[in-house]
């Protein structure tokens, strides 16, 4: 399970991570 997720945003392309500074590369890869 990817550990960067900590909240999702309405339209889902946004999160907040607790760990991870990359947020939007992140889940550019998603």
């Amino acid at each position: 399970a990817p550990l960067f997720i900590s909240e999702q945003s309405e339209q889902g392309t946004e999160v907040t991570c607790e760990q991870c500074g990359s947020v939007y590369e992140a889940m550019q890869i998603h």
